[in-house]
């Protein structure tokens, strides 16, 4: 009976430390869960944006320049979020390269946030300030044939020089003088000033 007390004793000293270990796991578990589905909505979040912004670019979508320049500002917002979030864990990524598909994008992911927040905030801020695509179309056909009209495309900074050639049903090819040609929805051009 004497050694009763001391198993006990022993016992409780083996054992209270697991339980704490155990308690500080599931806590840290639940952090992570937690963590985890706030990055997982800010990243689903993210790429409706970007496939917003795809979709103008390559023109499968006619959005104008306030639907981009929303997207935009969504996209840096979502990133802005998605840096706070991760960034105590950042440091850690560079020891991920071992995970198969998405290693070497988790070990780049502090490389990509910095580029990709200036990047943001240089697109918001170019349609914050633009006040659309300025265009002129001329009655002389210049070096341009058929149906085409030469055109002078000016942006606030850049003007740059081509044929426009209207294409059904709702876009615009512009035929730059180096051969090559870019489809436009109609939309992304304020009303051509004819000269």
């Amino acid at each position: 009976m004497a050694r009763l007390p001391q198993l006990k004793n022993g016992l409780r000293a083996f054992i209270r430390p697991r339980v704490f270990l155990l308690g500080l796991l599931l806590l840290l578990l639940a952090f992570g869960g937690y963590k985890a589905q706030r990055v997982w909505r800010l990243m689903r979040s993210l790429q409706g944006h970007l496939d917003q912004l795809q979709a103008a670019a390559d023109g499968s979508a006619d959005l104008g320049l306030d639907a981009v320049g929303e997207s935009l500002q969504g996209a840096r917002a979502d990133l802005e979020a998605l840096q706070s979030e991760v960034a105590p864990f950042l440091p850690l990524t560079r020891f991920l390269v071992w995970v198969p598909g998405v290693g070497g994008d988790l070990r780049a992911a502090p490389l990509l946030l910095d580029v990709a927040l200036p990047v943001a905030e240089a697109g918001v801020i170019a349609i914050a300030t633009n006040e659309g695509i300025r265009l002129e179309l001329h009655d002389a056909q210049g070096p341009c044939v058929q149906r085409a009209r030469w055109a002078v495309i000016t942006d606030g900074k850049n003007t740059v020089s081509g044929c426009w050639v209207p294409q059904p049903p709702d876009q615009v090819a512009i035929a730059w003088l180096d051969g090559d040609y870019t489809l436009f929805p109609i939309s992304v051009f304020r009303e051509p000033e004819k000269l």
